[in-house]
Formats: structure tokens, sequence, C-alpha cells
């Protein structure tokens, strides 16, 4: 059987719902392809779906009832190391701090990681609080750092412990050389005394 030739209908073709002339052929409509929608993230307790899918919460780091410096567990990742840095007091600037804290792998957390806990969604920059920027580093850098301080804390201590078997010259070391000197001149002067009376004794 021969296939029928396809013919298209131009535009503004009359079909009025009529039966269509033999060997006329509609053209086919394209689909419709599927549209998948990512699926909405699970609220937590407190937070509340507003307009546009936003998720409102009542963080309370405003006020007294919570720390507003609080790093949920949550939301610190495994491996890493979190601190709040000062990056200004009384309203001053203070960069050498926080580039003291970069020269030793610290970096600053982007607000966008959170949004919306910190500062408002849409918000870009680092996060901040009262003049403190909060900071993070690889935990094996934070636990070199650890080990480096308590190597520095014993050999303080060590320091010390040889400081008080021998004093420097100093304050300390003066007073237990008079103390001595003192205590040497007494008995000396008893000694003298002692001797006196054997002489005068003998005298006797």
């Amino acid at each position: 059987m021969a296939r029928k030739p396809r013919i298209d209908i131009p535009a503004g073709f009359p079909i009025g719902g009529a039966p269509l002339p033999p060997g006329v052929v509609l053209p086919s409509r394209p689909a419709h392809a599927a549209v998948h929608q990512a699926p909405r993230p699970e609220l937590r307790s407190g937070e509340v779906r507003g307009r546009n899918g936003e998720i409102l919460a009542r963080n309370n780091r405003t006020n007294d009832v919570a720390d507003q410096f609080d790093l949920p567990l949550h939301m610190q990742e495994k491996g890493w190391s979190y601190q709040w840095v000062r990056a200004s007091c009384h309203g001053k600037p203070d960069p050498q701090n926080v580039h003291v804290h970069e020269e030793n792998g610290w970096r600053a957390v982007p607000s966008n990681r959170w949004p919306g806990h910190f500062h408002p969604a849409g918000f870009q920059g680092a996060v901040t609080r009262e003049g403190m920027i909060l900071m993070e580093r690889p935990a094996v850098v934070t636990e070199q750092a650890i080990q480096d301080g308590i190597r520095a804390a014993k050999s303080q201590r060590r320091a010390a412990g040889w400081s008080r078997r021998v004093l420097p010259p100093g304050p300390a070391s003066i007073a237990s050389k008079l103390q001595h000197h003192l205590s040497h001149s007494c008995t000396t002067r008893k000694l003298q005394e002692e001797h006196t009376h054997a002489l005068v004794d003998q005298r006797r």
C-alpha cells in the first residue's frame, strides 16, 4: 500500500471542523517536555514557609534569649574549625588582626553559605557580628597549632623551674644575698662574742 504524501496546512487554512481533504495531514505538535521541580527542603523545628517558598524563622540572636555568636552543630562542616576573630574595636577597623589570622590559615566564611541566618538572604560578604568576623580553617591545621602551644607551655614550665633554682640578677637574688649576708654576719658576731667570753674566762 502506497504511503500518502504529507501535506502541511498553511497558516490560516479554514478548517472549521470540516473533514480534511484526501491526502491532507495536520502537522504534529511537539510534545511538551516534562517539567521537574526540585523538592522543597524540609522544615526544621520553628521554621515556616513564607512567600515564594522562603523559609522564615526566629533565631533570637538579637536579644538576650540566645548567644548571637552561636554556630549550630548542623552548620559546622566535619574536618573544619571555626572561630570568631576581632575585625574592629569600638568602631575602628583592625585589619592587622584579621591579616595575622589569615597568615595562620584562617579564611572568612561567606554569608551566602547560610542564607538568612546571620545576614538577610542575598547579602554578599563575610559573616560578621558586633565587630567580629567568622573564620574557618582545616581542623588538621588547628591541631598542629594546639600541639605547638602545648610544647611552648612545657618549655616555659621547664624554664621557670630552672629559674627557681638559679636566680638571675634582680631584686629576688639581691634580697636572697642580703639575707644570707645578714645571717652570716649574725653567726660571725655570735662566734666572736663566744670567743671573747672564752678569752675572758681564760684570763680569769
